[in-house]
């Protein structure tokens, strides 16, 4: 029988022992242990004109460009063809509407026709209305041929 009570009394010790130190780490306050986020540093402030302030001389009015430093260059491509302008790929079926073309047609829909943004026909003479594209107002669309006298002309004497 002391031998019995002898091990009540060590798994009583064991048990408070255990139930102190759980105690002592589950009641710890934790300061020092939780650190802040990491943040990133502070880039200095950037001045606005930093940005806005080109890295070459601004080309005066009236003098002659000696650089394409700051010049945004643009052009037009000059082989779209349509039926009737004078273009030897628009007598034939098969090539009619070059360049316009895509798979071998061109129709509304994807992968049927080249045209990325329909050209700003307003002021050629002579306009090619592809009869199956309508524009988001209502109006048939119309594209250029770049064999006419007139878009010629117009990006000639006007350009």
């Amino acid at each position: 029988m002391i031998k019995n009570n002898y091990m009540q009394i060590k798994s009583f010790c064991n048990l408070t022992l255990l139930n102190v130190l759980l105690c002592l780490f589950a009641c710890n306050s934790g300061e020092g242990e939780i650190t802040d986020p990491v943040k990133p540093p502070e880039q200095p402030p950037v001045a606005d004109d930093i940005f806005n302030k080109p890295d070459f001389t601004p080309h005066k009015e009236g003098e002659p460009f000696d650089t394409y430093r700051g010049l945004v260059m643009a052009g037009y491509q000059g082989w779209f063809c349509a039926p009737g302008s004078g273009c030897s790929h628009g007598n034939h079926k098969n090539t009619e509407w070059y360049h316009y073309r895509e798979n071998e047609m061109f129709e509304p829909g994807v992968l049927r026709n080249s045209i990325d943004f329909w050209p700003d026909t307003r002021e050629y003479e002579k306009k090619y209305t592809p009869g199956k594209f309508i524009l988001p107002n209502g109006e048939k669309a119309s594209v250029y041929s770049a064999y006419d006298i007139n878009r010629v002309s117009c990006f000639t004497l006007n350009g």
